[in-house]
């Protein structure tokens, strides 16, 4: 069987008219549709009548991303809880509609496969950044009879195993997210000693090399290119993520254009978009790499320690000021003179060794703790996408 055989992909009844205009709407862009099959519905939207600008949603409805990354991600959810039953989604989505809530939830599985994930990745047309999956892919996907024949069964299975699974990976991320505020509550207490202690503030651009000076990379760094040069980007300045396999890498002829934004030993690179306020120190696999236009370079001068400073710019002191500096409706970010103007308690640079290297070991300690959670969250992700596989193959009996 096929999806077209037992759905309507972008049914042409969408339930709106020019006549809803005005109404408050539930309003779906990419964003708001998540991991595993969950999905926010409470952004809401005044329509303006114009439903060509969207994709129309009825509860029940099966959404599914067209565009990379986030299809390959396996975003795809089951429109419940909206205002009316109905929904305004971004244009880039496809909506698969059933008569049967069960066929729907079924379905919700099935296109949470490994195979259909891995079939559409390489389906994929477009240019870099701006691949999608076509709609005729989507009708032919292919739907095993026996599976089908059973679907009730599957999707109650699959309900019931997901939600065990989603708990779990529910408890890891707290896990994360609470060692990151001890963390984070570690370092306030040790960086907090400058207040009490009368420290000097000095502008970040004062702590810097003055010929290597606080500097975005790199605006328009082109597609991934294989043997190029590696390159960060906002989203990559987080712990655990600033490794060379998990990076981009842009041409060698564009980034000849941005020598000055090269990274080097000691410097610390902080996200202006893209996570903004994030920063990590540069690891020597990155030594000689470059950075977009989402990120800024931090060059130390020779007496003042990277990792005290990489912790002072993580304190809430600091991190409260670049919140306050954040501009921008649409892509939100914080302007290179503002970063040089942050304001930074400077201890004397005995204390700022000690104090950078203790916090240094606790943070290298919970790093390890990070990525073991995190290496957890992975394996149950797959042990999910895995037992989806099988049950909509009809490759396991999930009658017992």
């Amino acid at each position: 069987m096929r999806l077209r055989d037992v759905a309507s992909v972008d049914p042409s009844t969408s339930g709106f008219s020019r006549a809803d205009a005005g109404k408050e709407m539930t309003f779906l862009p990419l964003d708001r549709i998540w991991h595993d099959a969950r999905f926010d519905p409470s952004l809401t939207i005044e329509f303006d009548g114009n439903t060509k600008s969207y994709t129309a949603v009825m509860e029940g409805d099966v959404m599914v991303p067209k565009v990379a990354p986030t299809f390959a991600h396996g975003r795809v959810a089951l429109a419940r809880d909206l205002i009316g039953n109905r929904a305004l989604a971004t244009s880039e989505v496809f909506v698969v509609r059933t008569d049967d809530r069960t066929d729907a939830r079924f379905l919700q599985y099935r296109l949470q496969a490994a195979d259909f994930v891995s079939e559409g990745t390489a389906s994929w047309t477009g240019v870099a950044g701006l691949k999608r999956v076509s709609s005729d892919f989507l009708r032919n996907v292919r739907i095993s009879e026996r599976a089908w024949d059973a679907r009730s069964v599957i999707a109650d299975f699959l309900d019931a195993e997901t939600a065990r699974i989603d708990a779990m990976i529910g408890l890891r991320t707290r896990q994360e997210r609470l060692l990151t505020e001890r963390l984070t509550t570690t370092e306030n207490l040790e960086l907090n000693l400058g207040q009490e202690m009368d420290w000097a503030s000095r502008p970040l651009s004062r702590l810097c090399d003055p010929a290597r000076p606080i500097q975005y990379g790199i605006v328009l760094p082109g597609p991934d290119v294989e043997d190029g040069v590696l390159l960060v980007k906002g989203g990559d300045v987080k712990p655990g993520r600033l490794v060379p396999a998990l990076l981009s890498r842009t041409s060698r002829d564009i980034e000849s254009g941005y020598a000055r934004s090269r990274l080097q030993k000691r410097d610390l690179v902080f996200a202006i978009r893209g996570g903004v306020g994030e920063v990590e120190l540069v690891p020597e696999s990155l030594i000689g790499a470059n950075i977009t236009q989402d990120v800024a370079r931090i060059a130390p001068l020779p007496d003042v320690d990277e990792l005290w400073l990489l912790h002072a710019l993580r304190s809430t002191h600091v991190q409260s000021q670049a919140a306050s500096m954040v501009t921008g409706a649409t892509i939100k970010g914080i302007n290179i003179g503002d970063l040089r103007r942050l304001a930074i308690r400077m201890p004397p640079p005995d204390m700022q060794r000690g104090i950078g290297h203790e916090l240094g070991a606790r943070s290298a300690a919970y790093a390890r703790l990070s990525q073991t959670i995190h290496r957890q969250i992975s394996l149950l992700r797959e042990r999910r996408q895995a037992l989806i596989t099988a049950a909509v193959s009809g490759r396991v009996d999930v009658g017992g």
